[in-house]
């Protein structure tokens, strides 16, 4: 496995370091092999797209094209359905290429795991480690991953301890929400797959206005993705969305997933409004080791070279390679998930296991090179054996109404289900006692007999 330069102690809030929540940016990478990729998309959908138009775009068939040919062809649509006369040119197209009607595109919201790695930022953004999430990818798996652990989209704050609620933000409309307390926070400046079946909706009911307004956000022409240039990015809801993530990058962590950084316009923008703070002689507190974290499979020497450099980093010092065999955006975050979870076990640990869960934590300090049952432990046998002991009455918390959590405020409809480990304020009897069961796994050395999975909150052998 490879060395990491770090192991995200100010994301884990772990050492004596500034903890400060991450400002996280998802971007194509985190998607892959759930949705196509732009090229792969246009190869998939670009023949019945100019069937059901009757047109046939000008921009050359290539067998294996780039983003850009999307985008090009995307123009070329968008030109000449505006030359017909179509009320909502951006929906039609999105409909073309089967966007809004294609379940793949909306994740799941079911029984059904997600992915690790958008099940672990999920639990994550609950554990109150993201300061925002970005996402540049239209499709809605990571929002379903956060209805999987319980954060639902669109609904009243369930006044509980932790983060019930998310809120998007595509249109001008969203802007409010942003500041809506006790509420997760996802920014999608390239648009959202929600919005285009929101405009099919609204479409449907002769709203038409609404109908463009909610589409117009789908960015995906080469001519609207260039006018992002803070030169012409003059729209009110552009400009709050660049002033947003700015503002959080000159005092956040930054954590890059899947992402090229590629959008010229917005490392520009990092370049003009950002870079300054973080290299200012004055700047408090001082760039942290994990100030940037570039999760991909390559450090490239264009968008990734050029971000890193504002930190005063390079491939060496931001780089968190997810390209070997064995160890990809899964892997990675499910060794984050172990590596989180024991430090706040330990906190809640008799002292008597203190130096079997010292050794566990030594042993994942870093990306394991052999499998390692904690991994597994945490990811299926511990969230539902806190939220079991929740529903069982063992423990007593309060909500911020300084009302009693009640056993039946605790979902068990989905098996992610997730009640944050980091509370405090009262005793966890819950983690103290999975903090004895994980020392004694550890002590008994066949804690990898032991299936978790199969029996979540339990264990077969």
């Amino acid at each position: 496995m490879p060395v990491l330069p770090h192991n995200f102690p100010t994301l884990r809030r772990c050492g004596n370091g500034n903890h400060r929540p991450s400002v996280l940016i998802l971007g194509a990478g985190m998607s892959y092999g759930l949705v196509p990729l732009p090229g792969p998309l246009l190869a998939e959908k670009r023949a019945n797209a100019e069937a059901t138009l009757r047109y046939t775009s000008s921009v050359p068939v290539d067998p294996n094209p780039t983003p850009d040919h999307l985008y090009q062809w995307a123009d070329d649509i968008w030109n000449e359905l505006t030359a017909r006369g179509d009320q909502n040119p951006k929906l039609t197209l999105a409909e073309s290429l089967d966007i809004p009607n294609e379940k793949r595109w909306l994740g799941c919201v079911s029984t059904q795991r997600n992915t690790p790695r958008h099940r672990v930022v999920a639990r994550f953004a609950r554990e109150g480690l993201w300061h925002q999430i970005w996402s540049l990818n239209w499709d809605c798996v990571q929002e379903s991953a956060l209805e999987n652990v319980g954060i639902k989209r669109r609904s009243a704050d369930g006044a509980m301890p932790w983060p019930t609620v998310f809120n998007t933000l595509v249109t001008a409309d969203e802007c409010p929400q942003m500041g809506e307390p006790n509420s997760i926070k996802i920014i999608k400046p390239h648009g959202c797959v929600m919005a285009l079946v929101d405009a099919q909706q609204a479409k449907a009911k002769g709203d038409f206005g609404r109908a463009v307004t909610l589409a117009e956000r789908f960015l995906i022409t080469a001519t609207e993705l260039s006018r992002l240039a803070p030169s012409v990015a003059s729209a009110p809801v552009q400009q709050f969305i660049s002033a947003t993530l700015l503002t959080s990058l000159c005092s956040q962590p930054f954590v890059v997933a899947g992402w090229s950084a590629s959008e010229k316009y917005l490392i520009d923008r990092i370049n003009s409004d950002v870079r300054p703070v973080l290299q200012s002689p004055n700047r408090q507190p001082a760039i942290a080791n994990d100030e940037l974290s570039v999760i991909d499979r390559l450090f490239n020497p264009d968008g990734h070279t050029t971000l890193a450099s504002f930190y005063g980093k390079n491939a060496a010092t931001a780089h968190i390679d997810v390209g070997q065999s064995g160890f990809g955006l899964d892997e990675l975050f499910l060794w984050l998930q172990a590596l989180y979870a024991v430090h706040y076990l330990r906190l809640r640990a008799p002292a008597t296991d203190h130096p079997a869960l010292d050794e566990l934590a030594a042993e994942i300090e870093q990306p394991p090179n052999v499998p390692v049952f904690i991994i597994s432990w945490v990811d299926n046998f511990l969230p539902v054996w806190v939220r079991l002991c929740w529903r069982s009455g063992l423990v007593v918390w309060e909500n911020p109404n300084a009302q009693r959590v009640e056993i039946d405020d605790i979902a068990l409809e989905s098996r992610d289900e997730h009640i944050p480990w980091h509370l405090s304020g009262g005793p966890r009897p819950e983690l103290t006692a999975a903090s004895r069961i994980l020392a004694a796994l550890h002590r008994s050395a066949r804690a990898s007999d032991w299936d978790y999975d199969q029996f979540p909150g339990g264990a077969l052998p």
